[in-house]
């Protein structure tokens, strides 16, 4: 599956689910989310733009990412299965030679707007909106939204979370919440 995506940091998620409420969208989920983002010894898979996660949420996923395309929008191919079992999952993952390189929460709220997804995430760094579905539908639902696309941009959350340590001059860990 091809996903494509933009990030907006906001101010405010409750107006933002007022703003949905009011557009006719469906809140679809809603919940803590813990993640853990793996890769080699060597980092191979972060040089080049991929991503292996293992998520907690209301169900435990494995993602896999690779770069299509990052300009505005980032452009995704990616690959999902649900698992049973968080721990075993881990376990597998660290038998196959991936080490944990970051693990990032928030708490989110999943909206459907038409055909885009809309997700507002409230993290460690701050609050977050994220636009997820056809170019035309994130201009659309952005346009619906009262948000400027040109406030977006198309990183990951462990790339956000060292712009923000480091214009913090902090020393990066885990974006977790205390």
């Amino acid at each position: 599956m091809i996903e494509t995506e933009i990030k907006i940091p906001v101010r405010d998620l409750g107006e933002l689910s007022k703003r949905l409420r009011g557009l006719g969208a469906d809140r679809t989920a809603r919940g803590f989310e813990d993640n853990v983002v793996f890769d080699d010894e060597a980092g191979s898979l972060a040089k080049n733009g991929r991503l292996l996660r293992l998520r907690k949420s209301e169900k435990i996923t494995i993602t896999f990412k690779k770069p299509v395309s990052r300009e505005t929008f980032k452009v995704m191919e990616e690959h999902e299965i649900e698992v049973s079992d968080f721990e075993e999952a881990l376990k597998i993952l660290e038998g196959l030679g991936y080490r944990r390189a970051f693990r990032y929460q928030k708490n989110r709220e999943v909206w459907k707007l038409k055909d885009l997804e809309v997700m507002l995430d409230e993290t460690p760094i701050g609050d977050i909106i994220e636009l997820e579905g056809e170019k035309s539908a994130i201009e659309e639902g952005a346009r619906m939204l009262g948000l400027n696309l040109e406030n977006g941009n198309s990183k990951n959350y462990r790339e956000l979370y060292l712009d923000y340590c480091s214009a913090r001059n902090i020393p990066p860990a885990d974006m977790v919440f205390e």
